[in-house]
């Protein structure tokens, strides 16, 4: 549900995001069902895959090479 993460959570991500991208954040926030956990982030044509699925991903990627 949209809001119901901790307080100071989308500030944290937002000031994480401006720290990797070293620009001031606009952030809009969606809910997507699919998103077990997590958040995936897009800063133009740049995605930042945050979520549990992305990286379950990235650990069966590891262990096959």
């Amino acid at each position: 549900m949209p809001g119901t993460e901790p307080d100071g959570t989308r500030t944290a991500l937002e000031t994480q995001v401006e720290s990797v991208t070293g620009h001031k954040v606009r952030a809009r926030y969606a809910e997507d069902g699919s998103i077990l956990g997590g958040a995936i982030v897009k800063v133009g044509s740049t995605i930042y895959d945050g979520s549990v699925e992305g990286a379950a991903g990235e650990d069966r990627e590891a262990i096959s090479s």
